[in-house]
């Protein structure tokens, strides 16, 4: 018997060396993220690790990747990719729209960030790019208004300048109401009515939307519309807090723009807050509430003259990526909004920065998110200081789907006289 489970043992290693060297022959001359060992390649750097301890082995991973390495994980071979040259040419591939099968795990249904058929996605991205266009978006802006200056308002009862204040529940719940009252009707009770309308849209073929397709998506809505608007602000309250010569900064924009209570809020009064735009995209590169994609190979992939067979993960780690030297200076950690002045961008690759990802499967919801990001801001700076006693250093971050830190997003708050 116990000669029947060795033998079982070996044939079970064997099949896994034989499937790891088919699969890792065709990619030998792209690099192996050390350590490697014989059979079980990368495993054992993330056997029994959390998924936070996991996810900063990868950053460690991609820190030592200039364009391409790979990740042997027994019979499963990762390639990841650093460089925005080979990002674009993923990202904007069109026949690089599948994903992996790791995406079934991320409790996000089978949505537009998680359907793995990238086939049956772009029928679905189709139907529902239309949300998103610019009549859409201007109707939004009313409805985001009032549920931001009712967050301030809720803020009220604790801006007494000393008190800790954990950001993410006031944001989390405006970000929240934002989602239902524009994408759901004017409240989470009117969601039925909203199941009715996506029932009513059709793919191209004819094909109408399952129920199960509909919570999905609705659900994809949620998501990416209210946990990482609200991780973002309260990320970008903490740094203005850290940063005050910032903060004074946005807050004279903002003075000067919107300088008496007449001036609506509108797509055109939004986009001149350029130097709050800047802020909230170095929170977003900092911070990358999603910091990883995946695409699988439908076909074979050229990437620097190596070919990728079909079925093989390619693997991108935005939290890694954003912080290369050679694209954002010698201190990346730093906190400083003018890296997207446009004379500091001008060189810099388009693919450099990517925290809405890019090409076909990019974040439906980006404008919409720049938008409500940009009002909540407003509203809390019109009406507060914002300060806290902790230090960009002290930040611990953990992956669990998104981006979040470890602990509270303290601050305190302090009434102005005049804003």
């Amino acid at each position: 018997m116990a000669f029947l489970v060795l033998l079982s043992i070996v044939g079970v290693l064997l099949v896994l060396q034989y499937l790891m060297l088919y699969t890792a022959r065709h990619c030998s001359s792209i690099p192996t993220v050390q350590p490697s060992y014989p059979i079980v390649g990368n495993l054992l750097s993330f056997w029994n690790n959390s998924s936070m301890e996991a996810f900063w082995m990868l950053v460690k991973s991609f820190r030592g990747v200039d364009r391409m390495a790979k990740m042997v994980l027994g019979p499963k071979v990762l390639i990841l990719i650093n460089h925005p040259e080979l990002l674009q040419k993923v990202l904007m591939n069109n026949e690089m729209l599948d994903k992996p099968f790791f995406y079934d795990f991320m409790g996000l249904g089978g949505g537009l960030v998680s359907e793995r058929d990238g086939k049956r996605w772009l029928m679905e991205r189709k139907v529902l790019n239309p949300t998103f266009n610019t009549r859409m978006l201007t109707s939004f802006l009313s409805i985001m208004d009032a549920r931001a200056s009712k967050m301030a308002a809720n803020l009220r009862s604790v801006a007494d300048g000393h008190t800790e204040v954990d950001m993410i529940k006031f944001v989390g719940e405006c970000t929240l109401e934002i989602v239902y009252n524009t994408t759901m009707g004017r409240n989470a009770n009117e969601l039925p009515g909203q199941r009715d309308y996506m029932r009513n849209l059709n793919m191209e073929d004819g094909t109408e939307f399952t129920d199960r397709e509909i919570s999905d998506n609705l659900y994809t809505v949620m998501a990416g519309g209210h946990d990482t608007s609200a991780l973002t602000i309260s990320y970008a309250c903490m740094m203005l807090g850290m940063y005050p010569e910032i903060q004074a900064k946005v807050v004279a924009e903002m003075n000067e723009v919107f300088y008496d209570s007449s001036v609506p809020i509108t797509l055109d009064t939004l986009k001149q807050l350029e130097y709050t735009e800047r802020v909230i995209k170095e929170v977003l590169r900092l911070f990358p509430p999603v910091p990883f994609a995946a695409r699988q190979t439908r076909n074979e992939l050229v990437l620097d003259g190596v070919k990728i067979p079909p079925n093989q993960i390619v693997v991108i780690n935005f939290y890694a990526y954003h912080r290369r030297k050679d694209f954002w200076g010698p201190d990346p950690e730093r906190f400083d909004p003018d890296r997207f002045l446009p004379e500091a961008s001008q060189g810099r690759h388009p693919y450099a920065y990517l925290p809405f990802s890019a090409g076909l499967r990019n974040c439906i919801g980006m404008r919409y998110a720049m938008n409500s990001m940009r009002i909540m801001l407003l509203r809390i700076l019109q009406e507060f200081e914002i300060g806290t006693s902790l230090k960009q250093a002290d930040m611990r971050l953990k992956f669990e789907v998104m981006l979040k830190l470890v602990g509270p997003h303290n601050v305190w708050l302090k009434k102005r006289e005049k804003c």
